[in-house]
């Protein structure tokens, strides 16, 4: 399967304000299987805190976000990713 048959679909995660410091997301998880080697890489940042892909097994290519310090954003945060195999960009 090349990744041009691949289908990715929004994430969604959240945050508990004063407990949770940041959260993983596996971005890849509710997509369709089966494309060996993926990357995924960060396009366009959250407008608020810092947005990282992960690289050490096991949360390789998951997209852990951290929000600002001493103050998480009371709006919603977008993160948009791009999907990588050998051949193809998504």
């Amino acid at each position: 399967m090349q990744l041009s048959t691949r289908l990715g679909f929004d994430d969604r995660a959240s945050l508990r304000s004063g407990v949770d410091e940041n959260v993983t997301v596996d971005v890849l998880l509710n997509d369709l299987p089966g494309v060996p080697q993926i990357t995924v890489a960060i396009v366009t940042p959250p407008a608020d805190g810092t947005a990282t892909v992960l690289t050490e097994a096991p949360d390789t290519n998951k997209i852990r976000y951290t929000p600002p310090a001493g103050n998480p954003p009371d709006s919603e945060q977008v993160i948009e990713y791009q999907i990588t195999d050998a051949n193809t960009t998504a």
